[in-house]
């Protein structure tokens, strides 16, 4: 039986989430390409749509987050019967899944587009699109699901070559669509293709890998799938919340706002969204080899690492903010013109609504590492329900700041008191240690955005590149001077966070 290492794989696992960014990086370079070929008002339909065709995701029951938990769990206890057949259960809910989502994107495409105020010409244009869609997020949904096995088995290496090779077909069939005069067309058409090219590649590694390679027998226990119906519930709260928390802003714009406000909040949101990500994939990265450790019993080495995930996720989130504060409304006018930008307070409030966020969603990640899996799903599901029933009051009211508003009293209200408590209780860290190890680091780069957002101006590509770099560079000096912790990590950092 082949063995791996941990942090090779670990290491590996950290380059494909944030290859992964790839996808959020190509809406931004590809936006101006977008609003050239594709009317606006229809683009903005499109981009409220698109939240709905996210919601299609929930149909997903969270299986491949679970799938990747309990396969490296299994793969830790050397359990290879159970290890078969949580593949092959988890496999083939998922293939069912995808299929409900594509039945279902078929049915929404012939209504959400009659919600919107567009013309008759859009309408014959977006109803198809929005099935292509649908197609495409099936093809991704189900590729995750071999993906979380390759990355569960330590074996990330192996998804991240497949997925670099899908998202450059699909980004290379989009441009080409474009030009060639299909419109709003291409974007799903190159979704399609990518999505393919990953379900295909990486159903038929995962099959080599776990056959050839390991020797484990795959497939469907209906006992299996009985034994965990309680998880699987859980995960779909958890998938459900998060998918109403991020995917109802433009459709619920659109709805009360109208849609030609629906580009004013995603392009002045798009850098925070990223942000967020990017913060996600230090935990989502090391939670594979986090329930390996768990499920091998080296608790007490399971502890410690969670723990400087969590301190890892806010140094990172604080350097984000700080970035993003000083250099967002610059990158907005030269990348689709200032009158996209919402304004400075609703960029400071996306700042600490992804400061709560990013925080909540590493606790989570560690949690669920442990085994610790229906409460914070249960949290995350009350998040998301509270989160859309208050964009829902506000958005008349106050406007298009209900958005970062929402964001931040949602994940305050149901998840930071919660998970705060149970962190402290897996990590046997006090409340008030968790606190002060937030708050400096992002004070800090509070801060440092605001000033340079105020003091210095920053006009062309080349300023803003020289701008991000020195903002960095001043928030890890100041960090270093004032955060003990942060100075003790970074003299130490590969050590530190080696997984063996």
């Amino acid at each position: 039986m082949e063995t791996v290492s941990r942090t090779r794989a670990t290491i590996a696992n950290l380059i494909f989430q944030y290859a992964s960014l790839l996808l959020a990086i190509t809406g931004i370079v590809l936006t101006p390409l977008y609003l050239r070929f594709i009317d606006l008002k229809l683009f903005g339909a499109w981009l409220a749509s698109g939240n709905v065709i996210g919601w299609l995701a929930m149909l997903n029951p969270g299986l491949n987050e679970l799938l990747r938990q309990q396969v490296a769990k299994f793969y830790g206890e050397k359990n290879w019967t159970m290890l078969g057949r949580s593949i092959g259960t988890g496999w083939a809910v998922v293939t069912c899944s995808s299929l409900l989502v594509v039945f279902i994107g078929l049915l929404i495409s012939r209504i959400v587009p009659y919600c919107f105020d567009v013309e008759a010409e859009h309408l014959k244009e977006l109803k198809p699109c929005i099935f292509l869609a649908s197609v495409s997020l099936a093809l991704v949904l189900f590729s995750g699901s071999p993906g979380s096995v390759q990355q569960a088995l330590q074996r990330s290496e192996r998804f991240l070559v497949i997925y670099l090779f899908g998202w450059a077909c699909g980004v290379i069939s989009t441009v080409i669509l474009l030009f060639k005069g299909y419109g709003l067309f291409s974007i799903p058409l190159g979704g399609i293709v990518r999505g393919t090219i990953w379900s295909v590649f990486s159903s038929l590694d995962t099959l080599y890998l776990a056959r050839r390679k390991l020797g484990v027998s795959i497939g469907w226990s209906a006992n299996y799938l009985f034994k965990i119906k309680g998880l699987i519930g859980a995960t779909f709260l958890k998938v459900a919340g998060r998918v109403m928390e991020k995917s109802c802003d433009a459709f619920l714009v659109a709805i009360f706002l109208g849609v030609e406000m629906v580009p004013l909040v995603v392009f002045s949101s798009k850098l925070w969204q990223v942000a967020v990500q990017f913060s996600e994939r230090i935990s989502v990265a090391f939670m594979p080899g986090l329930a390996h450790l768990w499920g091998e019993g080296e608790k007490s080495r399971a502890v410690e690492i969670g723990a400087k995930v969590l301190k890892v996720t806010i140094w990172l989130v604080a350097f984000e903010v700080a970035a993003l504060l000083f250099l967002n409304k610059t990158f907005i006018g030269l990348w689709v013109g200032d009158k996209f930008f919402a304004g400075g307070t609703f960029n400071l409030l996306m700042g600490f609504g992804i400061i709560t966020y990013a925080y909540a969603y590493a606790s989570g990640q560690v949690l669920f590492a442990a085994n610790i899996i229906k409460g914070p799903a249960l949290a995350w599901f009350a998040r998301g329900i509270l989160r859309v029933g208050l964009l829902i009051v506000l958005l008349k009211v106050i406007g298009i700041i209900a958005v970062p508003i929402t964001m931040i009293a949602s994940s305050v209200i149901i998840l930071l008191v919660y998970l705060q408590k149970r962190i402290s209780l897996l990590l046997n860290v006090d409340l008030m240690k968790l606190k002060r190890t937030m708050t400096i680091p992002l004070l800090v780069g509070t801060c440092l955005g605001l000033a340079g957002a105020y003091l210095v101006g920053t006009n062309t590509w080349l300023e803003l590149v020289f701008g991000a770099v020195a903002i960095v560079l001043i928030n890890g000096m100041v960090l270093a001077l004032v955060d003990a912790n942060f100075r003790a990590f970074a003299v130490s950092a590969i050590s530190e966070m080696r997984l063996r």
